[in-house]
């Protein structure tokens, strides 16, 4: 194992693609949802909870108030990956 010089990690490419997918929404707000499969922070893309939250288009309820990352305004859209290959 090679020693790491002090002050910088190593960061896997999905999380490094989760922070350049925050910065592309940052500059693209008014232009730019995202539609991907479920489970965003479990697959390590949640900084792009930074910039946007998922859309949520029904009713609320107290408990979605649990730090669900949930926004009428929303701008990510997460869809079960079993319904894409079902179609």
């Amino acid at each position: 194992m090679r020693d790491r010089p002090a002050g910088r990690e190593v960061a896997g490419g999905v999380p490094t693609l989760g922070n350049s997918l925050c910065e592309v929404m940052r500059l693209n707000m008014s232009n730019l949802p995202i539609f991907r499969p479920d489970e965003t922070q479990s697959n390590k893309l949640d900084a792009i909870y930074d910039v946007a939250k998922k859309v949520r288009l029904a009713e609320y309820f107290p408990e979605d108030a649990d730090g669900g990352e949930l926004d009428p305004a929303g701008r990510v859209m997460e869809m079960l990956s079993e319904h894409f290959v079902e179609g």
